[in-house]
């Protein structure tokens, strides 16, 4: 092997180390954390190597700071993917999608009997907490997430689910009330609480039917910013929920 061919596998390689870290991680990275995985390559090498994936399509910079999965590499991904995204990687990419455009904490939760799974969450860097993937989601009066899936029932549905044992919603006068005070008067239907546990919080939440997956997907905040923001996170929240029911997935 020739000493041009022997930089050309080299710097092939670090390129393919470079696209494995950042499109399996579930945020976008740093160029300090990069550096940490090609320790023999100076800041220089890690730059143009960056710069030729991000030029290609295989790497874009993120919107706050630091690199994630380009449109070239997701549309190769795709074609050699032989299988439609599962609900569960889908939900995964709009949580991700919401919460760096709105910089909200957000969640997807969806009914497995009855009870409310949280299937993909993430918290938002210096935001208000929101609750972890594959936690229980309680129905209760003054959650916005839990009353826009309920939404989505039929009254021996929602029964059902009230007198089970994750439920905090009394009875079907209760449950009703609750939808009526926190259902807003916008497209959608769109829900907002304001939270009796956690004063000065709330959340914001539609409800989505994809395939034969019922649930809703909120964002968790400061009532101060979804005074500020109601209009932009309903608009995301909409667009959010298109995207899982036009999603190809069971």
């Amino acid at each position: 092997m020739s000493p041009r061919s022997g930089n050309s596998s080299s710097t092939l390689l670090r390129g393919l180390t470079l696209l494995q870290r950042v499109s399996l991680a579930d945020r976008p990275i740093r160029f300090s954390e990069l550096r940490e995985i090609l320790p023999g390559a100076t800041d220089t090498t890690i730059s143009r190597l960056l710069q030729v994936l991000e030029s290609e399509g295989y790497l874009k910079r993120a919107e706050t700071s630091g690199y994630e999965p380009g449109d070239t590499f997701l549309s190769w991904i795709r074609e050699v993917s032989d299988e439609d995204e599962s609900f569960q990687s889908v939900a995964e990419k709009i949580v991700r999608k919401l919460c760096r455009a709105s910089n909200e904490s957000t969640a997807i939760a969806v009914f497995e009997g009855n009870r409310l799974r949280v299937v993909a969450s993430e918290t938002a860097e210096g935001a208000i907490s929101v609750i972890r993937p594959n936690e229980t989601l309680h129905f209760e009066g003054d959650h916005a997430g839990s009353l826009a899936a309920l939404s989505l029932l039929t009254k021996p549905e929602q029964n059902d689910c009230i007198g089970d044992r994750y439920s905090r919603i009394g009875n079907a006068e209760e449950l009703e009330n609750s939808l009526s005070m926190t259902s807003e008067a916008t497209p959608g239907p769109i829900f907002r609480d304001h939270s009796l546990s956690r004063p000065g919080i709330c959340r914001i939440a539609c409800p989505f039917q994809a395939g034969t997956k019922r649930g809703s997907l909120f964002f968790c905040l400061t009532e101060t910013q979804a005074d500020h923001q109601f209009d932009t996170l309903s608009d995301l929240l909409v667009l959010g929920r298109s995207e899982l029911e036009r999603a190809n997935i069971e």
